[in-house]
């Protein structure tokens, strides 16, 4: 794997931890006040049994999104892309590198 196709998946994966971490979110807002009982004054009761399965549920969901990795494509199969992230890469390399020439000047 080359230097572009690994940056690329690292920004595929970490976007694809982001979306699994705002779902959960999502989800555990509404399904802990559910199961806590925040229906019951109106007599809706979660049974222990749902709240597994709600529970498995959630564990399904990410992992299920995980997989979406594998439809992964390196950089170059994409038409146009190897021109965008090659200015992304020199943008941020000529960024990053910043060469400071110190004169230093001696007395005797």
């Amino acid at each position: 794997m080359d230097v572009v196709a690994a940056i690329d998946l690292s920004r595929v994966t970490v976007r694809r931890i982001r979306i699994n971490f705002f779902w959960a979110i999502i989800y555990n807002m509404i399904g802990i006040p559910l199961a806590a009982g925040i229906l019951l004054p109106v007599g809706a009761i979660m049974p222990p049994w749902v709240a597994s399965a709600a529970m498995a549920m959630s564990s399904v969901s990410v992992v299920l999104s995980s997989l979406m990795l594998k439809r992964y494509t390196k950089p170059q199969n994409r038409p146009g892309y190897l021109k965008k992230i090659s200015k992304k890469l020199t943008g941020v390399i000529a960024n990053k590198v910043d060469y400071k020439f110190v004169s230093i000047e001696t007395t005797v």
